[in-house]
């Protein structure tokens, strides 16, 4: 009896073991399929990461590539219109070069008259007169030359032009009339290339600052370029 009682505490203790021993496996599959599991969202996560970072890269890239189309197309643009507007510097330099050489051969012919012309130039005043039969029908102010550049003497007018531009001062002048040779001129106070009036030069009329040319108002130059002929003596005096 005393054996059959100990058989079956020892089955009962056998299958408390083994309970405990299946329920430790089970744990332990449990564990170990949690931490898979973990492994694979890992897996994902680097996955999903790896493609973000792709993602990222490929857009940054595209982003490089559209900035750098905009800056090439920003300096063709800038270099397209320096082009341009050096085509259009070098056309308005021709459009207003001078053409002295010619013009200044084209000589004024001597006009038979029974009135006798007479220019009279003085320095001291800085006043341009015109006489007509020995009476005094015009008085302008004028500019003669600077540091008395402009040259004493009698003269005579030979040659006029419309327009001319000297590079070497950057001005020119409109209604030239020539009193000795090419370089001496009665014109209109100083322009620009574009045929505008220089304002501050044209404030100096009255002055003797010209570089030997005799400077007068627009309106002046243009009288004596449409009725002086070729001909008429200059007396330049101080």
């Amino acid at each position: 009896m005393r054996r059959k009682i100990r058989e079956r505490a020892m089955l009962k203790r056998k299958r408390k073991k083994g309970r405990i021993l299946l329920l430790f496996v089970i744990g332990i599959l449990f564990v170990a399929g949690v931490a898979f599991g973990n492994q694979g969202a890992g897996s994902d996560s680097i996955a999903a990461l790896d493609d973000s970072s792709e993602s990222n890269n490929s857009n940054g890239q595209d982003a490089l590539q559209a900035a750098a189309k905009q800056k090439a197309a920003k300096r063709a643009a800038a270099r397209e219109a320096e082009r341009l507007a050096e085509e259009s510097q070098n056309e308005a330099k021709e459009a207003v070069k001078p053409d002295i050489d010619t013009v200044a051969n084209r000589s004024i012919k001597d006009v038979s008259s029974a009135t006798k012309w007479k220019i009279d130039v003085s320095i001291s005043e800085q006043k341009v007169r015109i006489y007509s039969d020995d009476e005094l029908i015009k008085e302008w102010m004028a500019s003669t030359g600077e540091s008395n550049c402009t040259p004493l003497g009698s003269f005579t007018i030979k040659q006029k032009g419309e327009w001319f531009f000297s590079e070497k001062y950057k001005q020119g002048g409109k209604w030239w009339v020539a009193f000795k040779g090419n370089n001496y001129l009665f014109h209109s106070v100083p322009m620009d290339r574009r045929q505008n009036i220089i304002p501050e030069e044209a404030e100096k009329l009255g002055s003797a600052v010209s570089h030997g040319c005799i400077r007068l108002r627009v309106e002046d130059a243009k009288w004596l370029y449409d009725n002086i002929p070729g001909g008429t003596p200059v007396l330049i005096h101080n």
